[in-house]
């Protein structure tokens, strides 16, 4: 069975692009089930289970700082990628 999406309003702004908004709760490592959790508005949730693997995301970039960095990178090559079609 699938992880349940857990919604809740939050004074603090969203761990990747520090907006206030609804928040969606990222699991910084998500193959595991006590992990640590970043804030996320919803379009920055959506975009790094876009953008990035399970594996990815359980490894390499599983801590705020070094995931909202390659979120930016990687937001940039997409667009990129999308203009040029």
């Amino acid at each position: 069975m699938g992880r349940r999406l857990h919604t809740s309003w939050s004074p603090k702004p969203c761990s990747f692009c520090e907006k206030k908004f609804i928040f969606n709760d990222h699991h910084l490592k998500p193959l595991t089930e006590n992990d640590e959790i970043a804030p996320s508005c919803e379009k920055c949730h959506i975009d790094i289970h876009r953008l990035f693997t399970n594996e990815e995301l359980d490894g390499k970039f599983n801590n705020v700082e070094s995931l909202k960095k390659e979120l930016e990178a990687r937001r940039k090559n997409y667009e990129r990628k999308i203009q040029n079609k």
